[in-house]
This record gives structure tokens, sequence and C-alpha cells, in this order.
């Protein structure tokens, strides 16, 4: 114990690069929800229009379900668990990155 102790004084001082920190400014709570409702209103237009249905139908099916699973999952963490855990955490991080970047792709698809 008096080791841990030891070491947990005398930790040193992991600074996160610059680019992460940049990452966390600008993926907030409201870039998220301007991409989620942008890929809303671009999956409107993806399945009423033919065009667009055949080429970005699939990319557009796989961005909705990312979506709606970020958002179920992080409903769960704040209902049942609490967000103390940074298991939850890492997991909601891991999957919000991912629905963000399918988003950009998808509205880097469209003209």
């Amino acid at each position: 114990m008096g080791r841990t102790e030891m070491l947990a004084r005398d930790a040193a001082d992991c600074a996160t690069p610059g680019a992460c920190q940049d990452y966390h400014v600008y993926s907030g709570w409201h870039v998220c929800m301007a991409l989620f409702l942008a890929a809303l209103a671009l999956s409107v237009v993806v399945f009423t229009q033919e065009r667009y249905q055949s080429r970005l139908g699939w990319l557009t099916a796989l961005v909705l379900f990312m979506c709606s699973h970020n958002v179920a999952s992080c409903f769960e963490v704040a209902v049942i668990h609490t967000l103390q855990n940074p298991r939850y955490v890492t997991v909601q991080v891991f999957f919000t990155i991912l629905a963000q970047f399918l988003a950009f792709g998808l509205s880097s698809n469209l003209p």
C-alpha cells in the first residue's frame, strides 16, 4: 500500500495531445446533435429521390442505425447507470465517433 501511495503521489503528468483536445472541443453535444439532425434531413432526401437511393441507400441506413444506437446507448447509461464508470464512457465515445464519421461521409457523398 505504501508503494502504491508513493506512485500515486509522484505520478508523471500525462498531457493530452493538442489534436485530442481540439477534437473534444469540436465534438461536443451540439456538434453531435447537428450531425444527427443533418443525417435525418439527408436521409429524407436520399430515400425520396431514386437516383440517390440506389447509390447511397445502404450508407444512409447505416448512418441512421449508428445514430439511433448512439442515442439509445446514451439514454440507457443516463437512466440506468452513472457516467462515473469509465467503461461506459469509453464505449460511448467509440460509437459516437463512428456515427459522426459516417454522417460526415454521407454528407460528403451528396452534391
